[in-house]
């Protein structure tokens, strides 16, 4: 799995990185560089991991005579090897059945894209290319409807032609305006690569600077978020973002949770023997989800903000290597936080089935007129139970014991404010805008009950 996760051929990963790196070499050469050398950084990374970790000397005697993987194990990782290593040999059925969704999907968010999904034993290889063909299927020119221009599935899928001239750095939906509305996740983000290769630079005993450095980044990212906010709502990258008063309040909300936190932080560190350097870092990347998911007004957006935040949280929670309760508390929050982030995407799984969307808005105006639909009524179940485990709403709440005695004490504070903040601005988020129908009719039922 390790070989598949660093894109090793013959493996499923050198397939999905393969193809990747194609279509990014086609759109702009610069932002494909700039993916490829992150990706021989992470493959680098992983292998260092791996050798730290399976290779590295045994600290508890009882752990000595464990043998690598039990029966379980091995009935679990067989199934998967076989997979990893069809898919990276033999990954047309795979593709095949991938493509009219990954088509799909590209035409919604590029309606100019002019691919379509097909097989490669549909058409003849000796038919010319034709993108708009005016003749049926395969290019059958007496098949009735042969006179009307439509797309011929038989064209097979090619790199467009590069269009002459220096290629676009971003897409052209996104301009210098929404970089310049989200300027303060932006400098989060930088800030967050510089206390990353500052503390790889950075001695151990002398890393407590790091921790003023990340205080200095959350000031810098809290004074472009004042400068930049702007006197009306404001939709940032076609709908995926939205700069108003709402995002800001919680912003300003994490911000000073997380310089709060670092605050606290610094003797405790030392205390603990911890690092300072890999805290700060996990501090400023949970922060920066949290920003996303208070900006976000897409539902893909909000989602990667979660993750982000997340997998902070779940380092941090068990960051105390040498405490047994701090172990067991990020393996617990790991565990359930996984399991609701499963029942969350299968909620938002239904409501983009239902709509066809994941903008806000643009799903407030495909359901309205669902009612009580028993599929709208099980993914609002769905994301209700997956956002409540964020905010540990009963009976949603069994990890909050144990991970808040377990987790460092600083990081306890951060979640209790930082999390459950966040974890509200995107439930506010998803269901005013994007189910406020259902939002005015439990307002409405609530009202008759109490008339």
């Amino acid at each position: 799995m390790m070989m598949s996760s660093i894109g090793l051929p013959t493996l499923n990963g050198f397939i999905g990185e393969l193809l990747i790196l194609q279509g990014a070499f086609i759109a702009n050469i610069w932002w494909a560089v700039v993916a490829a050398s992150s990706l021989v950084l992470g493959a680098a990374y992983m292998l260092w991991l791996y050798q730290r970790t399976m290779f590295g000397k045994v600290e508890n005697p009882k752990n000595e005579k464990l043998p690598d993987l039990n029966l379980r194990e091995i009935a679990t990782f067989v199934p998967l090897i076989i997979l990893a290593v069809w898919i990276g040999i033999y990954p047309k059925p795979f593709l095949d059945r991938l493509a009219p969704t990954v088509n799909a999907v590209v035409a919604r968010v590029n309606p100019a894209y002019p691919a379509v999904a097909l097989r490669a034993s549909d058409c003849d290889e000796n038919k010319p290319l034709n993108p708009f063909a005016t003749t049926a299927p395969c290019g059958d020119a007496d098949a009735p409807g042969a006179s009307r221009p439509r797309p011929d599935p038989c064209r097979r899928l090619r790199p467009p032609s590069r269009p002459r001239g220096r290629a676009p750095l971003m897409p052209a939906w996104f301009s210098l305006n929404d970089l310049y509305y989200i300027l303060p996740e932006l400098v989060l983000a930088g800030g967050v690569l510089v206390v990353l290769i500052a503390t790889a630079l950075t001695a151990r005993p002398r890393q407590a600077w790091l921790s003023w450095l990340g205080i200095g980044v959350l000031a810098a990212s809290a004074i472009a978020m004042i400068a930049v906010t702007p006197a009306a709502p404001v939709s940032v990258a076609r709908g995926l973002l939205s700069v108003d008063a709402f995002s800001t309040f919680f912003k300003a909300i994490f911000l000073l949770a997380a310089a709060f936190t670092l605050l606290l932080s610094l003797r405790y560190l030392d205390t603990e023997g911890a690092r300072h350097g890999e805290y700060v870092f996990l501090v400023l990347c949970a922060t920066l989800g949290m920003m996303f998911m208070a900006t976000g007004t897409d539902l893909i957006t909000i989602f990667v903000g979660l993750e982000t935040m997340a997998i902070a949280f779940y380092i941090l929670a068990g960051l105390l290597k040498p405490d047994r309760r701090s172990n067991e508390a990020g393996v617990k929050y790991f565990l359930l936080g996984t399991f609701s982030l499963g029942i969350l995407l299968y909620g938002i799984s239904i409501l983009y089935g239902m709509s066809g969307t994941t903008n806000l808005r643009a799903l407030a105006i495909a359901v309205a007129g669902h009612g009580r639909d028993p599929w709208l009524l099980l993914a609002l179940i769905l994301v209700v139970a997956g956002i409540g485990f964020k905010i540990a709403a009963v009976p949603f709440h069994m990890w909050a014991p144990d991970v808040y005695e377990g987790a460092p004490t600083p990081i306890t504070a951060f979640l209790s404010v930082g999390s459950k903040a966040a974890s509200f601005a995107m439930l506010l988020r998803i269901f005013l805008e994007g189910l406020p129908s259902l939002s005015a009719t439990g307002r409405s039922s609530s009202t008759c009950s109490r008339s």
